[in-house]
């Protein structure tokens, strides 16, 4: 909790300070269940390989995944929080559609995350030096390739890039903070 003063007359101040606090919620995020942010609406799996999910909370915890195809439930995964903070469920692979896929996170009977929209297809991961963050909007005639950007069936996963001077980390980390997916109409 940070509490700032201001438009004080006296700025040689001394003694204490006495706060009463009412309505106060507190919570408690280190043990709250969570799944990375690469796993949110519009996201793609790789065709004909495990579907992997994964996540993090407090050890012991019963999480179970619904898979579901067009909104028929097409398969449940049950496990516990592992005593790393860590839990893992595997669906089968499944050949590439434009069907829609989502699946549901629960603890118990509380929903954590739902995610809808998910497509399966080919995954293709790319990289590289700054050009790599260039946009449709520098090229000549960017207005008719923005106008022509109609399929919804590709899928980018964008992540934040890292300010001058600041550098990557050497380990992995859990998750990439400000990633979303984006897709092919809405550039």
């Amino acid at each position: 909790m940070r509490i700032y003063l201001t438009r004080l007359q006296n700025t040689d101040m001394q003694g204490k300070i006495r706060l009463k606090l009412n309505n106060v919620k507190v919570v408690d995020f280190t043990t709250k269940t969570t799944l990375p942010t690469i796993f949110s609406d519009g996201m793609m799996f790789q065709q004909n390989k495990p579907m992997n999910i994964w996540g993090y909370g407090k050890e012991g915890k019963a999480i179970k995944v619904e898979f579901f195809k067009n909104g028929i439930s097409i398969g449940k995964k049950e496990t516990a929080i592992g005593a790393d903070g860590k839990w893992t469920v595997s669906f089968d692979g499944v050949p590439a559609s434009y069907d829609k896929y989502s699946f549901k996170v629960t603890e118990g009977k509380t929903l954590i995350q739902e995610v809808k929209d998910i497509l399966i297809g080919e995954l293709w991961v790319s990289g590289g030096q700054s050009n790599m963050a260039l946009s449709v909007g520098g090229l000549v005639n960017y207005q008719d390739v923005l106008a022509a950007a109609n399929n919804d069936n590709i899928r980018i996963f964008l992540e934040p890039t890292k300010p001058t001077g600041e550098t990557s980390p050497y380990e992995p980390e859990k998750d990439i903070a400000g990633g979303y997916w984006g897709h092919g109409d809405n550039p």
